[in-house]
């Protein structure tokens, strides 16, 4: 039998004894949600029996069954939320529920197809990793212009050169008379070589201005277009450019890699929001909308997509407002929702709108663990299996209020072989509790407070659809 449990909240991936593989799980199941039938089966299944007994013999008490679906049963025990494989459940177990093998089979393709996914979207980050890493450079530059997203810089690349140089040095032991010793060593000198060019730079000090100069260390991710016509009228130059774009951190320069197209065209990332304010006013992820050239929201019901900006961040805890020009219908939110392992929560987002459909998809899941990485305790993770296109929207729970924001997984969550295999995705979820701060910083934000008569159909109501561009590599 195989076994996917979470340790005691530690989000840490161990291995166990007697079969059982320990794994912390990420969110939400592979199927949809557990109808009202199931539900009742269930409630019958733990008047009848108090415990059960998998295929391989570990006894588990009924009472802490949470979730059935055609791929797993989840338990809450002891240790944390366990995951049963259905095939692993006693006959008579399957065949209240209905599980044939042939339903189980069928649901496994599907939830191997969708972590096949998460792995190519690993592996594809691991590639930029190398990627920007190999492509380092060290530049001496001089500010051009600012502009939004950036700054236009004349650069140039600086080689470092070994040189080897004379060196006297007072030998240990040596007396006043004696006459000291002399040693060699090598030390490198940096000099700039190559003509001077235009680029793109990101992430340089804020304190910089137009012809502040400055030397140090950038990953190069591509090319910008740059409009030369439009900054220069009546220049006769090209009316646009390709020129080198570099960003100064390194795991901002991955994350720019690994979301923009392997062609070199402009990348186009979408995402999820929640409406939290009726004037506008949209919760999201950070990440999602970081370095930015536009972003546009799709409103539920309507096909015109609306122009969005951001009007408060909080790098920190990854998470950012916008607002739109439209009225909204938002949902509740709390700043100090009492999260419970077990606890049942559900999600409404866009997952994989280029694939599937633009149309929003609902997925129930129980917590998993109240912390994230490494004890953060600015997170809590749900079980299941998550896409990307998810990111940015809420966590409610029953009663429809907004409780966390699932957020793109932290770089220490992935663990994933040289070779791109055994890969654990470890998704989190940002508490509500990380939201007070930013809220602080929106001027005039009055927060929906209202509990809705119907959950899901005000969280349908509430969930955008959020959608980027990045300029071209």
């Amino acid at each position: 039998m195989k076994v996917e449990r979470t340790g005691k909240m530690k989000g840490i991936a161990v291995s166990g004894s007697v079969g059982v593989v320990f794994a912390v799980v990420g969110l939400f199941g592979p199927v949809g949600a557990q109808d009202a039938s199931t539900d009742g089966k269930l409630a019958k299944y733990k008047r009848e029996h108090r415990t059960f007994t998998s295929k391989q013999g570990h006894d588990y008490k009924t009472a802490g069954i949470q979730k059935v679906t055609a791929t797993d049963v989840s338990v809450i025990t002891d240790e944390g939320v366990v995951r049963i494989k259905t095939a692993d459940m006693p006959d008579d177990f399957r065949k209240i529920f209905g599980l044939n093998m042939a339903k189980i089979q069928e649901a496994q393709v599907a939830y191997a197809r969708k972590k096949y996914d998460s792995k190519k979207a690993a592996i594809r980050k691991k590639a930029a990793q190398k990627a920007v890493q190999a492509m380092k450079a060290r530049l001496t530059l001089k500010v051009v212009e600012e502009v939004e997203f950036g700054a236009i810089c004349d650069a140039q690349f600086i080689e470092e050169v070994a040189q080897t140089v004379k060196t006297t040095v007072k030998a240990r032991g040596l007396s006043r008379d004696q006459e000291a010793k002399t040693k060699y060593v090598d030390v490198k000198k940096a000099q700039p070589v190559g003509f001077p060019e235009k680029m793109l730079v990101r992430g340089l000090p804020k304190s910089l201005r137009a012809g502040s100069p400055w030397e140090g260390d950038v990953y190069m991710v591509g090319t910008y277009l740059l409009d030369l016509e439009a900054r220069k009228p009546g220049d006769n130059a090209p009316p646009a450019l390709d020129v080198p774009m570099a960003i100064v951190g390194f795991n901002d320069a991955v994350e720019y890699r690994a979301a923009t197209l392997p062609d070199g065209s402009q990348g186009s990332v979408t995402g999820t929001g929640v409406a939290i304010g009726k004037d506008g006013y949209i919760l999201t992820t950070f990440k999602l909308v970081k370095n930015t050239d536009s972003i546009m929201v799709t409103i539920p019901g309507r096909d015109q997509a609306l122009k969005a900006k951001i009007v408060a961040k909080d790098e920190e805890d990854n998470l950012a407002v916008l607002k739109v020009q439209s009225l909204l219908k938002p949902v509740p939110l709390s700043l100090a929702p009492s999260v419970k392992l077990g606890q049942e929560v559900f999600t409404i987002g866009y997952p994989d709108v280029d694939i599937k459909s633009r149309e929003v998809k609902l997925t129930e899941g129980n917590v998993a663990a109240l912390k994230g990485v490494q004890d953060d305790s600015r997170y809590f993770q749900v079980e299941g299996d998550f896409q990307s296109g998810n990111f940015g929207g809420a966590i409610f729970d029953t009663k429809g209020t907004v409780i966390g924001i699932v957020t793109p997984n932290p770089p220490e969550s992935f663990f994933l072989d040289t070779d791109g295999t055994n890969y654990e995705p470890l998704q989190y979820v940002t508490k509500g509790t990380r939201f007070k701060t930013l809220l602080g910083k929106v001027s005039g934000f009055k927060p929906e407070t209202a509990v809705p008569a119907d959950p899901k159909d005000a969280a349908h109501a509430a969930a955008v659809l959020v959608a980027v561009k990045r300029s071209r590599r």
